[in-house]
């Protein structure tokens, strides 16, 4: 197997692990993260590989590693002479002779390569998969804030202070929004808390960036981007309801943009910790900026 194809399957196994334990809560992965880190210790401690000197390990190595390169050519050799050489030349009662021992050279050295490994790989991969959620789930993972409509709701009904918000731009926090937060505050049937929405987010003042997938009646044109939508699409196979096709397209650019967003809604900010984004509550915001 050469570089790259080892590269490539190194890293669908690690995705393929994300996928497995995105599920999981940021205490859940911390515990397996220690569990991991723990039988990776032990295998490495009690390998006999391992308690060899450094010098005695490196020299070994290269032995196997020639001593493979070697019978696999001798190997290789032996058996397509069986298969070039004509029978007047090889009597073929004699062909077993040849080709089980040119075989054997060329698979015994690789089994001895395998002896070098501690079993720990396996281990590794998953160990770096669950370091990914982590730093994902992470509430001080990032000072680039994408805030929900549902954040500008709590300041409206005084649940979540203001002061705060403009204490956290103090401290190098910046805030975004898409023209999909400021259509949903327009949007605001009740008059009184549509002023104060409006109000609250010019005090604020988020950035406006463009969504990264201009979708049929929900984007506004010249601010969306003409994008594949293959993420806004993955998203809804969670849940394919037009309802929620806004929250996708906000999920959607936050994890693109590798913004954190900023929401109450418990679903959504699963759905962007499944496809690798980062997402915070108001608490853990809060707790961080404290």
């Amino acid at each position: 197997m050469n570089m790259d194809n080892r590269i490539r399957k190194e890293e669908e196994t690690i995705d393929m692990s994300i996928e497995k334990f995105s599920g999981k809560d940021l205490e859940e992965l911390i515990v397996l993260s220690e569990s991991f880190k723990q039988e990776i210790q032990s295998k490495e401690e009690h390998h006999w590989f391992t308690k060899l000197q450094k010098r005695t390990k490196y020299d070994l190595y290269n032995i196997i590693l020639k001593t493979q390169i070697i019978s696999a050519i001798i190997g290789a050799i032996g058996t397509l002479s069986v298969f070039t050489l004509t029978p007047k030349v090889i009597n073929m009662n004699y062909m077993g002779w040849i080709i089980v021992p040119s075989m054997a050279l060329i698979i015994i050295p690789s089994m001895l390569i395998t002896t070098l490994e501690d079993g720990t790989n396996d281990l590794k991969r998953k160990l770096r998969a669950v370091e990914i959620l982590i730093d994902k789930k992470q509430p001080h993972i990032g000072k680039k804030i994408m805030m929900d409509t549902n954040i500008f709701n709590k300041i409206a009904e005084g649940i979540l202070d203001v002061e705060l918000l403009e204490k956290a731009k103090t401290k190098g926090y910046i805030f975004y929004i898409t023209h999909i937060q400021s259509d949903e505050i327009s949007s605001c049937k009740e008059e009184e808390k549509r002023k104060k929405l409006v109000l609250f987010m010019a005090k604020i003042s988020p950035k406006l960036i463009n969504t990264e997938s201009l979708v049929w009646g929900k984007s506004r044109w010249g601010f969306s981007k003409w994008g594949k939508g293959e993420l806004f699409e993955k998203l809804k196979e969670g849940s394919d309801n037009p309802k929620r096709y806004n929250d996708y397209i906000i999920a959607e650019t936050a994890i693109k943009n590798d913004f954190v967003l900023l929401t109450e809604d418990d679903k959504l900010r699963s759905e962007i910790h499944r496809f690798c984004g980062r997402a915070i509550s108001k608490e853990d915001f809060l707790e961080n900026i404290r």
